[in-house]
């Protein structure tokens, strides 16, 4: 192949555009965009996309962790977080103004190449993120001071720990370090080391800012509800009086290809063996790059692909292998990571990868996996387009495809210069690059600028929003089916996707103690092996058409969820048909997935998180409750091994019923449409009636307030759960309810959050759950705190509770901004087909009027403060809570004793 390969924005991306020599393939969507500069070098690139009166607002700096040097990681990951903490004009937490307009998919991340801010506002809140970005870029420097550096380098550190602190959480660590030589810009974490972190100087800090953040250094997309012109005045209002930072040299490509093999052995608090080949290849802008991520993808993503038939499927000496590709601008990496099952010899597991690979390479991918491949991959690009903002939306790729390209039309370049790829090219960059020399792991003239005069006056404050935004909801529709079961339907005909949702009335709350675990295992076993298919070839025909079919449960209810390009309809609801009434329950697949199971148990059982919420359900709820058990739903080892097929086939004969289904349709069709094609498929569908359910009787708090401790030796963070039931959703208070958490734990500004994380440093986020359940459900605190500071942890949490119930309620300013957050986002809330479909679902699992979503923002703006403070001291009694506590015992117990709280009880 001699065509030049444009790819871009790293594995995210790259894996969204693929395409097949197909009537899918005729017309490559077109992202039409205008781009123009401002005069101090600033480059915006507008969309506009009126389906929702909204607008992506996308920053891009072309700064990430390749621009430190030796002994000065982590900035720009550091500086990512001090723009969040304030500005010149602005001196407040960022995300609040935000909150005040129901801005959506609001982040911040970098990466080695790039650093970004992303939000999703609404039309009449675009000023206000205009001028909170602009602000930033051009007026932070005096407002980043001693304390505001320490207070987000302790954030950073607490990020570092937390991620360190999951299995395999310092293997990409590990293997930056390993694979790239030393001094290589690749060869640190983006988060950067703890020394360095430790080092950092506020000057150092400034110098960072002075040097990379410039606007000649940035790009920033407009995608939704925006034109040119008013995107030209708008952009010269606020950011036209930015100057332009210093010239900036650019890194030069640097694979690092090693001459030898290198193994490393790193042991670590994990509960499998898993063994990661890396290999360093081309990154960015080079032929390699598409065939390696295809290679990648059609090696190990399908059931049928090489690498996982052999080691998982056939041999089951592996619960699960990846193989991908990861491209930067100036070096990638190959990598393939397989974990060791159970009882599992590693290097059988080694030899057994070598040898599926060896002979990859030599044969090449199979033509109908790597057409699969890309018809799968087509399909994840068009649901892509639904979005204006947010990881892989159109503002994320115009962004990405300007920054590394200088082309926002880039992913057209991909797109037709995929076409190209054949079997041989793949073989032969495999052959290339994929060698015995492994990495193991067993883990441009100066530019004149100037800037423009502008009429901002920025001491006149935020410019919020004066006007609502409207907006109505697609009209929802219900029928029934020729067997009984109902039918409940919004069209959406911007993009040709249907998603169904087919909702069982019946969850795991029904499981007894010996039968844990089976709803899900039952419902993960409904693909694995039909009358008329196993369960590669179930995989292999879901596949082809580009479809998605998935399977689960809760506590209340299981589903099973379906997304398909229209033309792909019909053939998709054949292949749900063939899963929900011809299961097979094949003895062989009940075996290789309970391997898999009781693998996955054993990952919750060594995640504190997951270990947490095993436990709670039992001590909140007690053990005769229906939800009583643990919550993740996935049962216990002896409930997993004690699994027959006869016990499978009878609680598929309970969930799976026409009795209580439920068929939720959204997308591009009409209620005639689905109608006929549902009665086609199950029309002469007709279950025995289950038997009755569970009574999800009340569970009366405790009388005192309780402690329980889960050991975990040696661990760097302390993982707390504590809270209590309240009543179960759609009451007539949950509005209520939902506003009383909001203030105090329901969001990034929260008062706990504020406390354990911006202010202490703690923790890298503290949050409260409200779960949504038919009976009692929970209300908790999470938080992830470092394992010196547990017991101040607790105290702290405590406090915070006792003074909201007391001397320092709600105020008026936490309940405006909790109103404008959940009222303003609605429309943007809701802008997906699968989101759309989310909400109904809600609808009619708790029996909503079906007007619910067009009377929700009415509904959420009718609570006054009074109202909050009632509630909240109506439900919330922080003396009767249950805590939960996942940490170093011996680290922890003596302080936490030392509080005098309540009994303090260490749980096996």
């Amino acid at each position: 192949m001699t065509k030049k390969i444009i790819s871009f924005h790293l594995l995210v991306l790259l894996t969204m555009f693929a395409s097949a020599q197909n009537q899918l393939l005729e017309t490559i969507p077109e992202i039409n965009y205008e781009k123009f500069q401002l005069d101090n070098g600033l480059t915006v690139v507008v969309h506009q996309d009126k389906k929702v009166p909204m607008v992506a607002v996308n920053v891009w700096y072309h700064v990430g962790s390749k621009n430190e040097k030796v002994g000065k990681t982590g900035f720009a990951h550091l500086f990512e977080h001090l723009m969040f903490n304030g500005t010149e004009n602005y001196n407040s937490e960022y995300f609040e103004p935000f909150e005040q307009v129901g801005a959506t998919d609001q982040n911040g991340t970098t990466n080695s190449d790039r650093t970004n801010y992303f939000q999703n506002v609404p039309t009449n809140a675009l000023d206000l993120a205009l001028w909170m970005e602009s602000d930033r870029m051009g007026h932070i420097l005096d407002v980043i001071d001693q304390e505001k550096l320490d207070e987000q380098r302790g954030v950073v550190q607490n990020e570092k720990r937390q991620g360190e602190n999951r299995p395999y959480g310092k293997a990409f660590l590990k293997i930056s370090n390993g694979a790239y030589p030393k001094g290589h810009p690749y060869s640190w974490s983006t988060i950067g080391s703890m020394e360095d972190l430790d080092a950092a100087t506020l000057d150092d800090v400034k110098e960072w800012f002075k040097t990379y953040y410039g606007p000649n250094n940035a790009v920033v997309v407009l995608a939704g509800d925006i034109d040119l012109k008013t995107a030209k005045e708008k952009m010269n209002l606020y950011f036209g009086d930015i100057p332009a930072g210093p010239p900036l040299s650019k890194p030069m490509k640097w694979i690092g290809k090693r001459t030898e093999e290198k193994r490393e052995v790193l042991y670590d608090n994990v509960p499998q063996t898993a063994i990661y080949k890396v290999w360093n290849t081309p990154g960015y802008d080079s032929d390699d790059e598409v065939l390696l991520s295809l290679a990648a993808n059609v090696f190990s993503d399908q059931k049928n692909s090489p690498l996982y038939r052999e080691l998982v499927y056939e041999k089951q000496i592996s619960t699960g292998v990846s193989a991908s590709y990861i491209g930067r601008e100036i070096s990638g990496l190959f990598y393939i990571v397989a974990e060791v099952a159970p009882n599992s010899d590693p290097k059988e597991v080694e030899e057994a990868l070598d040898a599926a690979l060896a002979n990859y390479i030599e044969e090449g991918p199979n033509q109908d996996l790597l057409e699969a491949e890309k018809t799968k991959t087509y399909a994840s690009f068009i649901r892509g387009l639904q979005r204006i903002g947010g990881f892989g939306g159109k503002s994320d790729i115009l962004a990405s495809c300007e920054v590394y390209y200088k082309n926002p039309g880039c992913y057209k370049d991909y797109l037709e210069n995929l076409l190209s790829v054949n079997k041989d090219d793949i073989k032969t960059s495999l052959s290339k690059w994929i060698d015995d020399t492994p990495y193991v792991l067993t883990i441009s003239p100066e530019k004149k600028y100037s800037v423009s005069e502008t009429d901002l006056k920025r001491d006149d404050g935020i410019p919020y929003p004066t006007e609502k935004v409207s907006y109505q909801f697609p009209e929802i529709k219900t029928s029934t089916l020729k067997n009984g079961s109902k039918i409940v339907l919004s069209s959406r005909s911007n993009l040709p996707i249907v998603q169904i949702q087919i909702l069982f009335n019946r969850g795991y709350a029904e499981e007894n103690n010996r039968t844990l675990g089976h709803t899900n295992f039952m419902m993960d076993m409904l693909n694995e092996g039909t009358k008329n298919y196993n369960a590669l070839e179930f995989d292999s025909e879901v596949n082809k058409i580009g479809s998605s079919i998935g399977y689960g449960s809760s506590l209340d209810s299981s589903v099973i969820n379906i997304s398909s390009l229209k033309p792909n309809l019909d053939r998709t609801l054949d292949l749900v048909k063939e899963t929900m009434l011809y299961p097979t329950f094949d003895k062989n697949e009940i075996e290789r997935i309970k391997k898999l199971s009781l693998a996955s148990i054993e990952q919750e059982l060594n995640q504190p998180r997951a270990l947490a919420y095993r436990k709670i359900g039992e001590l909140l709820y007690g053990a005769k409750h229906p939800y009583g058990k643990p919550l993740t739903g996935s049962g216990t080892l002896e409930s997993i091994r004690s699994i027959k097929k006869n016990n499978l086939e009878e609680k598929f004969k309970s969930v799976i019923n026409s009795n209580h289904s439920t068929f939720i349709v959204v997308g591009d069709i009409t209620m005639q449409e689905a109608k006929n094609l549902l009665n086609k498929k199950f029309g002469d569908w007709k279950s025995k009636k289950p038997n009755k359910s569970k009574t999800l009787f009340t569970a009366n708090l405790p009388k005192s307030r309780t402690i329980y401790l889960v050991d975990k030796p040696n661990a760097i963070q302390s993982f707390i759960v504590s809270g209590q039931l309240i009543p179960p959703s759609a009451t007539s208070d949950e509005i209520e309810i939902a506003y009383m958490n909001y203030a105090i734990g329901g969001s990034f500004t929260s008062r706990l959050n504020m406390n354990l994380r911006e202010d202490k440093g703690w923790s890298y986020g503290v949050r409260n759950r409200l779960s949504d359940n038919l009976g009692q459900r929970l209300f908790l605190v999470n938080a992830p705190v470092q394992t010196d500071k547990t017991a101040d942890s607790i105290k702290e949490i405590i406090n915070e509770y006792e003074n909201y119930l007391g001397k320092n309620p709600i105020t008026t300013e936490e309940l405006t901004k909790a109103k404008n957050s959940r009222i303003l986002r609605l429309p943007g809330q809701y802008e997906t087909i699968g989101a759309l479909l989310g909400g109904i679902s809600n609808i009619v699992k708790y029996e909503r009027d079906y007007d619910y979503l067009n009377k929700l923002s009415e509904s959420l703006d009718k609570p006054t403060l009074e109202d909050i403070r009632d509630t909240a001291k109506k439900y919330i009694r922080p003396d009767q809570w249950t805590w939960l506590i996942v940490g170093d015992v011996k680290e922890i117990q003596e302080k936490i004793e030392a509080l005098d709280i309540g009994e303090v009880i260490l749980l096996d």
